[in-house]
């Protein structure tokens, strides 16, 4: 009942081109809808729905047969065979249905079986089992080149065996000849066999597969009289020229070989078979090679050239150990990529050469080793007749190619005059050769923010990794500068420029390692010190306008400096765990105060042009504070910084207005600047990074400071200049000293600030035991805190 449903859906198919049967029929149940059973009566046939569906070129219902239930390998009577539906799409010549079984799991390895009609003669062909697609189509004589080319790219071998039902086994390809074939003949069958020396060598069983394959070979020649061409040389060529009228038709001189095709696909095993088995390493074969984005190289290469263009020293060692000598070389045509108008004409060229051609730099010292020298000359002849002699140095400095002259150099290349000024007339090149630095600002940000690829060609040019950079002033220009590449971002762009091109200030001295610090990639900063920059130097941030005194040109700040006034909190973490961050209690022993809070200054609604101050022993922690960057001053009082180192704040020249002699103060600590500028925030986060008042338990303890002691500090506010000496009163009469932070705090009327500093010592007090009373004051003496 299920056949006769499903013969009249196909036939409905076919003669009305009607699919509504065969849908509602697959919308059933396959357990009782029969749809794998070989019950429908087709053509005299007892075949499956998926069979007769193949043989109607249904490729579009394949899958929804499947989908409803259909095995794809399910085998039936056909065409004198017992086989699957790939047999028959394949005996059929359609590609497209094989191709759908193959999507829908058919089985390409699946094998058939010959079989006898009763009354029919007995022969060869009816003896045969074990038979792949393949061997189907050339035991039935049927020749569709499209269908063998299919099923041997998917895996299938005309060299494998099939069977006899009697026993024994026979080679595919000796198939032809046993059955008399009129069109599967072995001479048809011979333009595909160097597709499956191909599928042989790209295949995962190398070794195995290419064995098996150069023993039947070797068996079809020794026993059997067969024409196929790699029976009687294993140098064939296994890919067909090219047609006549086609792009590259008449421009290769030899067609690969199986060694050739080998060694270009990199399959050491294959070459090694290949050599053994008797492959002339002496054959050659086109390649191109691109020589920049404008021209390409053709190439005459044998195997060994093949080897080295692709950097496979393992192959390399292995061809040259079958007595090719390492002196071997080849010639070659440049063209335009364009037009295809001959540029170049090279000849003698040599393995070194191809290495740098192909850029597989860390062949030169292997080859080297290899006899190979670097001193061999090839001949560059331009459509002028120019003729240079060029050795593989001086091919790299005509690539421009600073990576392949450093190798080469480190090698022990000669560098002639001629390739000097070769070298010395390109940019890359330049400096590595003795000549100016073209380096600028701009190629080591755009090689740092490009990635780790760039910024290693650009050490490859051997350029001064030292050489200091003046920051553009400009914010628009540090815009460009920062912006569009590949690691900047718009979080870095606003830092740097408003940390740089404030328009009072400007910086000079910046290293390309201080560069990595700023635009936050240690990676990059790793490099450059491992290609041997030096992490020292300062980078100073000096005056627009200049003040007359020599000693007050600007601020000149080591890397932690640095990481206070530009770089990220993420960065300055960084540097403290891979040991590079410098003592954080360095101080800066004189720079004008250019710091936000006092410069620019206004007096009587007046803005000044220059500081009226100058610190004295500025160190990273009060850069902090005066910046406001609370996260970092924290960060650095974690790593060490003193909570009680002071610094001096005194006028440049003698003051001339009060509010000059108001901020003059001697021995201020990094509280006492919470207190002057009212950052109650960051004296809160200072004092609870104090150790609290609790005795040491063991002499010449290593702690911060305890509460009291940040507390209790005093500073001298004095009338203080850089000529005048701090240790006279006369010279420097004191307006208030013994200044605690709080007691500033009260004449800034910081009283926000104050707030906390009374509730910090509040908690102190209770905390004490015993507080010492204050001391009475002598009636002469001057009122002081």
């Amino acid at each position: 009942m299920a056949a006769d449903q499903w013969k009249s859906a196909f036939l409905a198919v076919c003669l009305q081109s009607d699919f509504q049967p065969l849908t509602e029929l697959l919308s059933q149940d396959h357990k009782s809808s029969g749809i794998n059973e070989a019950s429908i009566d087709w053509e005299g046939v007892f075949l499956t729905p998926l069979f007769v569906a193949s043989l109607l070129r249904l490729e579009d219902q394949l899958p929804q047969l499947v989908a409803a239930g259909a095995d794809p390998n399910v085998q039936c009577f056909y065409a004198g065979l017992f086989c699957s539906p790939l047999h028959g799409a394949a005996l059929r010549g359609d590609v497209a249905v094989v191709e759908a079984l193959l999507a829908a799991g058919g089985d390409i390895f699946a094998e058939a079986e010959a079989s006898a009609v009763e009354g029919e003669v007995e022969t060869l062909a009816h003896t045969l089992m074990g038979l792949h697609a393949l061997h189907v189509l050339v035991a039935k004589d049927i020749y569709s080149e499209e269908v063998y080319r299919l099923l041997m790219r998917r895996g299938l071998r005309l060299s494998s065996c099939c069977l006899q039902r009697r026993g024994g086994e026979i080679p595919g390809l000796l198939l032809p000849r046993l059955l008399g074939n009129q069109h599967a003949t072995e001479e048809r069958l011979d333009r595909l066999l160097g597709e499956e020396v191909q599928l042989i060598i790209r295949s995962a069983g190398l070794a195995h597969d290419l064995n098996e394959f150069l023993e039947v070979v070797s068996v079809l020649r020794r026993d059997h009289d067969v024409t196929y061409r790699c029976a009687n040389d294993i140098d064939f060529p296994i890919r067909e020229p090219e047609p006549e009228g086609s792009e590259n038709a008449g421009r290769e001189e030899e067609a690969p070989t199986a060694l050739l095709f080998a060694a270009q696909a990199g399959r050491c095993e294959a070459v090694r078979l290949l050599l053994y088995a008797g492959a002339d390493a002496a054959r050659s074969m086109r390649q191109v090679l691109a020589m920049d984005d404008r021209r390409v190289m053709l190439l005459q290469t044998q195997a060994v050239q093949l080897a080295v263009l692709r950097g496979d020293l393992v192959m390399v060692e292995q061809l040259l150990f079958f007595d090719i000598s390492p002196d071997l070389t080849c010639s070659g045509k440049v063209f335009s990529g364009q037009d295809k108008e001959l540029c170049e004409e090279w000849t003698g060229l040599s393995l070194l050469h191809l290495v740098v051609l192909s850029r597989s730099y860390d062949l030169v010292e292997p080859m080297k080793q290899l006899d190979c020298r670097l001193e061999a000359v090839a001949k560059q002849r331009l459509p002028d007749g120019t003729v240079t002699e060029v050795t593989p140095l001086h091919l790299a400095v005509l690539m421009e190619d600073a990576k392949g002259c450093t190798r080469c150099i480190d090698c022990g290349a000669e560098v002639t005059e001629t390739i000097r000024e070769a070298a010395l007339q390109r940019r890359p090149l330049r400096e590595m050769f003795g000549g100016s630095s073209p380096i600028s600002l701009q190629d080591w940000v755009e090689a740092i923010l490009m990635g780790p690829e760039t910024l290693q060609e650009l050490l490859e040019q051997r350029t001064d990794l030292n050489k200091a950079f003046a920051w553009p002033i400009s914010g628009e220009e540090a815009k460009e500068l920062l912006e569009g590449k590949a690691l900047s971002s718009s979080a870095t762009t606003e830092r740097l420029v408003e940390a740089f091109c404030n328009g009072r200030t400007a910086f000079d001295g910046i290293r390309p390692v201080h560069l990595a610090v700023v635009l936050d990639q240690l990676w990059a900063l790793q490099a450059l010190l491992k290609a041997g920059a030096k992490l020292e130097g300062f980078v100073t941030e000096a005056l627009l306008d200049p003040l007359e005194n020599p000693n007050l040109q600007g601020l000149e700040m080591d890397l932690a400096l640095l990481c206070v006034r530009a770089a990220s909190l993420e960065m300055l973490r960084e540097l403290r765990d891979e040991g590079l961050l410098p003592d954080v209690n360095y101080a800066a022993p004189l720079t004008p105060d250019m710091t936000p809070p006092f410069f620019p200054w206004q007096v009587d609604e007046r803005t000044l042009p220059q500081p009226l101050w100058a610190w004295q022993g500025l160190a990273p922690l009060h850069l902090a504070l005066l910046l406001g960057r609370r996260d970092v001053a924290l960060l650095l009082v974690r790593l060490g910084a003193n909570l009680l180192q002071t610094v001096d704040h005194v006028a440049i020249e003698a003051p001339w207005h009060y509010s000059v002699t108001d901020n003059c103060f001697r021995g201020l600590t990094p509280l006492h600047l919470c207190a002057l500028l009212d950052q109650k925030a960051n004296a809160s986060a200072l004092l609870g990074e104090a150790s609290g008042n609790v005795p040491f338990v063991f002499p010449g303890e290593k702690r911060p400071p305890q509460n009291k002691e940040m507390l209790g500090a005093v500073c001298r506010h004095v009338w203080a200049t850089l000529d005048s000496n701090k240790d006279s009163e006369k010279e420097e009469p004191w307006l208030w000293r013994d200044v605690t932070p709080l007691h500033l705090a009260f004449l800034y009327k910081s009283y926000v600030t104050a707030e906390a500093l009374i509730e910090a010592t509040n908690g102190n007090v209770k905390k004490s035991p015993r507080c010492p009373s204050p001391q009475p004051r002598k009636p002469y003496e001057s009122p002081s805190f």
